[in-house]
């Protein structure tokens, strides 16, 4: 099977040898939907379980964090550090989300 993704602007090549028993499924492209699938639920599960850390540190969504530190006069390291990587993490979980639903609807 060969594999495209891409590496920054570059797209990149991977070929991945499967099994011998994958020779035998009738139908290789649900097997691969299946897999794509499966991939960004566990990534979109892993980025929920992430935010749910600082959700419970600082007892509010994201949002409502997001909120207070933009507004607030005082600036705090430590939260502008948390802000930083919990809207990494949103991101990253509305990406996965996204691309979950995706392939949802193009499930064979």
């Amino acid at each position: 099977m060969i594999y495209f993704y891409m590496k920054g602007d570059e797209i990149v090549m991977t070929v991945i040898k499967l099994p011998k028993w994958t020779e035998k499924i009738p139908n290789k492209n649900e097997m691969y939907a299946d897999f794509w699938i499966g991939t960004s639920l566990i990534k979109m599960q892993e980025y929920n379980k992430k935010s749910e850390v600082y959700t419970a540190r600082y007892s509010m969504s994201f949002k409502e964090f997001e909120d207070k530190v933009l507004s607030s006069k005082k600036e705090s390291i430590r939260e502008w550090d948390d802000y930083v990587i919990w809207k990494g993490i949103e991101e990253a979980r509305s990406l996965w989300s996204a691309r979950y639903k995706e392939l949802r609807k193009c499930a064979i």
